[in-house]
């Protein structure tokens, strides 16, 4: 099975034994929970509660005593990395009665059932694209621009951002432009005209097609099941297909999330959804923590009881040694960040002279990334083999990047006149031409990449499909200029043993930081908290717990970052060394009693 498959069902026809799997009376009660009289069941899961072997049985339980077809059966992910993980598990679990099950995050749902059905909406399914969020807003400054809104030299806005977002917020919500006298609706209007001139759609964009199709193609889907992993985290579009798979397909609902781990209210998750629509739930509790040694799971409940917006919860510890929080305090300013922290923790997990660390038994992790960088290049003078995750992000967003991702994108839709922008430099095409080539498109009824196809006579990067090829194509064109992002480009196509352009752009329309980690055994990772969510090691170094910094001046939301060092103290099993600034410590350290 393709690695990066999550947006399709498992195809596994694998004969397993069955697996012996021990459940605590918790666990067993959400696994076989009755769905025909609670059609909406809320598990609230704490951290190293056994949450995915839940899941998984729950859908064992279901296919193997319940009777329920496969195929009937849908469960949702956050990341990529989980589905990845889930779809091993089951596929372990139930052998051949895994097949047809799908597994995916919601975008890759989304994306999965527009390549099937977008032809409802307009779209040429099988050649749609994807755009990330800073090529979204490139096109949004663009369409601005011409309807002066945006002044690119100044690079100064006419329209007020919030009634952008405003105008955008109307769209979601009833599938229907803003009204007319709104001041960003000319705006918005003339964004999602392009898109659909374009044959692409945004992540966002992705949401309202699942939206719009749901009611139009649930006779079809035959979805009696519907599970969905770290619940606490969707924002309000997706709890709105929730609620539209359950109400079209006539869906059970099991929801498994943990409030006290909700770290994403800054792009719009609710975690109070959970605690103001409590009363639909027919709730259940995990509280049994299997990870994380007893001094770890008692510093992180004192640390989440001062939090008020949640659904009470206590983690019980289910291991018996002790584990370890250690203090060190910064003393010498960031260029030694490390020093005081190597022979406390460091050392313990690397080996002194061989510099060994075992897979899964250590990472350094971290508010910000600002402060992970450095850390990298600490790490480095002490010999230690490290990686930045996430820092792939910054490759992505660099000019070179984008014109190598637009060619790609016009090898499978060449309608994109976008991308064809982004590379209209590197084709020789001077403004004037590329205005005569605009006005020629809009009278052949042509995109404009395709009318310069037709000017210059040959098709250099048109229509080929397998990655191979087009990443030679692309060579020619900017390996001079982009040799480190051809590089990164030909990794991914190696390590997921992709073969095909479509599918190295599907990979890269939902690309996830956790996607850096597949690597050696010898690497440590340096990790945001927030790209740390449902990750664990045997130990972990957490830098940076000042005051101002963790929690963040920039976060006016306390309990949002009281939840964030709440995921940061249970990633670790054994230890965690907390390394702090001498004369401002976070407050949550008094908060945790360490």
């Amino acid at each position: 099975m393709n690695t990066i498959a999550t947006t399709e069902t498992i195809q596994t026809q694998q004969s397993m034994p069955p697996q012996v799997v021990t459940l605590n009376a918790q666990q067993r009660e959400a696994v076989t929970v009755d769905q025909d009289k609670h059609r909406q069941v809320l598990v609230l899961a704490g951290a190293g509660s056994g949450k995915t072997r839940v899941l998984t049985e729950r859908i064992a339980h279901l296919i193997e005593d319940c009777k329920v077809h496969p195929s009937e059966i849908v469960a949702i992910t956050f990341t990529r990395l989980a589905a990845k993980e889930m779809k091993e598990r089951l596929e372990a679990r139930l052998g051949k009665n895994a097949y047809g099950l799908s597994v995916s995050t919601m975008h890759g749902l989304a994306f999965r059932l527009l390549r099937q059905f977008g032809d409802l909406l307009g779209l040429r399914t099988d050649r749609f694209t994807v755009y990330s969020s800073l090529e979204e807003d490139m096109l949004l400054k663009d369409v601005a621009e011409e309807m002066g809104g945006y002044d690119s030299a100044s690079k100064r806005w006419k329209v007020k951002r919030k009634d952008i977002a405003e105008a955008f917020a109307h769209y979601r919500e009833h599938f229907q432009e803003p009204p007319a006298d709104e001041p960003a609706a000319n705006i918005v209007r003339g964004f999602y005209q392009r898109c659909r001139e374009n044959n692409a759609v945004t992540h966002d964009g992705l949401m309202i097609g699942l939206r719009q199709l749901m009611p139009r193609i649930a006779q079809y889907l035959h979805w009696r099941y519907l599970l969905v992993d770290e619940c606490q985290d969707l924002d309000g579009q997706q709890w709105m297909i929730v609620n539209d798979v359950m109400e079209h397909c006539g869906s059970a609902l099991f929801a498994v999330g943990d409030i006290d781990q909700s770290i994403y209210e800054w792009r719009g998750a609710i975690p109070g959804y959970l605690v103001s629509q409590a009363e639909k739930f027919h709730i259940l509790r995990l509280e049994q923590n299997y990870r994380n040694g007893r001094t770890i799971v008692d510093a992180a409940n004192n640390l989440i009881d001062h939090n008020a917006n949640r659904l009470p919860k206590t983690m019980v510890p289910a291991r018996q040694e002790e584990g370890e929080i250690g203090l060190a305090e910064k003393t010498q300013g960031q260029g030694a960040l490390f020093e005081n922290v190597l022979h406390i923790n460091l050392e313990a997990c690397i080996v002194s002279q061989a510099r060994d660390v075992k897979s899964g038994s250590l990472a350094v992790l971290c508010r910000t990334h600002d402060l992970l960088e450095g850390t990298s290049n600490e790490l480095d003078t002490f010999g230690i083999k490290n990686i930045h995750v996430g820092s792939a992000s910054k490759l992505q967003n660099s000019p070179e990047f984008m014109r190598i991702h637009a060619v790609l994108k016009l090898m499978i839709n060449p309608f994109d006149n976008f991308s064809f922008m982004v590379i209209r430099e590197y084709c020789d095409v001077s403004r004037e031409t590329y205005a005569q080539i605009r006005i020629n498109a809009a009278k052949l009824g042509l995109s404009h990449f395709q009318v310069w196809k037709q000017s210059v006579g040959f098709s250099p990067f048109a229509g080929l499909e397998l990655v191979d090829d087009a990443l030679n194509v692309a060579q020619d064109w900017f390996l001079p200029s982009s040799p480190v992002e051809m590089n990164f480009l030909e990794s991914i196509v190696e390590q997921h043993d992709i073969t095909t352009v479509s599918g190295l752009l599907e990979y890269l329309a939902f690309q996830d930081a956790q996607d850096d980690l597949s690597i050696d055994d010898e690497t440590v990772p340096l990790m945001t908290v927030h790209a740390a969510k449902g990750l664990e090691w045997d130990n972990v170094v957490l830098i940076g717990f000042d005051d101002g910094v963790f929690p963040s001046k920039r976060n006016a939301n306390i309990e949002e970052e009281r939840r964030l060092a709440y995921v940061a103290l249970t990633r670790a099993a054994n230890s965690i060394t907390i390394v702090h600034d001498q004369q401002k410590p976070s407050r949550f350290i008094a908060e945790m009693g360490a």
